[in-house]
């Protein structure tokens, strides 16, 4: 079976409740990781949602910044 390019963009600001089990689902996915691209991108957070993220992702993706933290603009960054 032939598998499309899928990207996949998580725009946040302060989800340090909820982050780490979005992420974990979208892993969890059974489509071929070398066909899915993870664009995550930070509002500027600032209740430790980042610090989460380090080390936890930013090996396989790196975490974008969105100074204008909204999310029309962290879906055009991504």
């Amino acid at each position: 079976m032939i598998y499309s390019r899928v990207s996949i963009i998580v725009p946040f600001r302060n989800e340090k409740r909820h982050i780490a089990r979005c992420i974990a689902s979208i892993a969890a996915q059974d489509y071929p990781k070398e066909n899915l691209e993870l664009l995550v991108v930070d509002g500027i957070s600032d209740d430790g949602t980042r610090e989460l993220l380090k080390g936890f992702i930013e090996k396989e993706y790196p975490v974008n910044d969105n100074p204008a933290k909204i999310v029309p603009v962290a879906l055009n960054l991504g």
